[in-house]
């Protein structure tokens, strides 16, 4: 899919969008640094549409949940059967984001993690929120 090019100065350097990326040697202990699936992950989550896409959903999300109405408990409003029938798919969105970053840059062992960045633990904690039991 993509030209798969390694440094091989650096084990943990992913040369993408024209810079290197640093990330764990091993992710997940099942995709090391030299499979071409984690390397098209890698671009992927590098890429800066990639951030600018869930940073739209995340604002238009935001923007619906301040104005849905908490009184309405069985969504009559337009907002709410809106924010209702369109959750389900959001959950979805964020959970890929978050397992295409995890198989990137790999979870927590090593240098270069998911849970090495701060923002991550901040996105962990909406998509650990946001798992509801009933699916």
């Amino acid at each position: 899919m993509f030209r798969y090019y390694r440094n091989h100065k650096d084990e943990r350097a992913f040369y993408v969008h024209g810079g290197y990326k640093y990330f764990c040697e091993n992710s997940l202990y099942i995709f090391d640094n030299h499979s071409q699936l984690r390397f098209n992950v890698v671009w992927i989550v590098t890429s800066k549409w990639f951030d600018r896409f869930i940073i739209f959903l995340i604002m238009c999300y935001s923007v619906l949940l301040g104005m849905k109405d908490y009184t309405d408990y069985e969504n009559t409003t337009p907002v709410n059967a809106l924010i209702h029938n369109i959750d389900p798919y959001f959950n979805v969105i964020i959970y890929a984001e978050f397992i295409l970053k995890v198989i990137a840059m790999g979870f927590v062992n090593g240098e270069g993690t998911y849970l090495g960045d701060g923002w991550n633990w901040i996105d962990f904690v909406v998509v650990s929120s946001s798992f509801d039991s009933n699916w």
